[in-house]
């Protein structure tokens, strides 16, 4: 397949300009990077229209060869695209927020227990098959045939 088809297959009708202009940056590789990371997957292998077509192919295709197809149908059309390229950007209406193509860090946060949640117990069989709370809260059982 040549890198038109591999455009044609993952990318559809979309024109080189609207895809670059689409990620906000001059590198094809970076906007096709993001661009396949949110393309459905498993194991690498990128799914085509539907998961039945993916492997009905003799071939199914890695995120990298889809990714490195990309990019050379972008680098193949540079000329048509770049030099409209800011004319594009400028036209857009202006977005709330840009679409990032660094890294991100994201802080955790993890949520406080509320005051009326019980507190986490462990179960366990006690000899004669009943269930004892081992748990912070709870008192220790006293075996009636050891005091006799």
């Amino acid at each position: 397949m040549e890198p038109i088809n591999y455009w044609q297959e993952y990318v559809g009708p979309e024109s080189p300009l609207e895809f670059m202009g689409r990620y906000d940056s001059d590198e094809p590789d970076r906007c096709v990077a993001k661009y396949i990371s949110r393309l459905p997957r498993i194991y690498g292998i990128v799914r085509r229209q539907s998961w039945g077509d993916t492997f009905a192919q003799e071939d199914q295709l890695r995120k990298e060869a889809v990714a490195s197809e990309l990019t050379a149908h972008l680098e193949a059309t540079r000329e048509d695209w770049e030099p409209a390229l800011e004319a594009y950007r400028n036209s857009r209406p202006q977005r709330a927020e840009s679409v990032d193509l660094a890294p991100e860090e994201i802080p955790v946060v993890y949520d406080e227990p509320a005051e009326d949640d019980a507190p986490n117990e462990d179960i366990v069989a006690d000899d004669d098959g009943g269930e004892q709370s081992s748990g912070p809260d709870s008192e220790p059982r006293s075996d009636s045939s050891e005091e006799e």
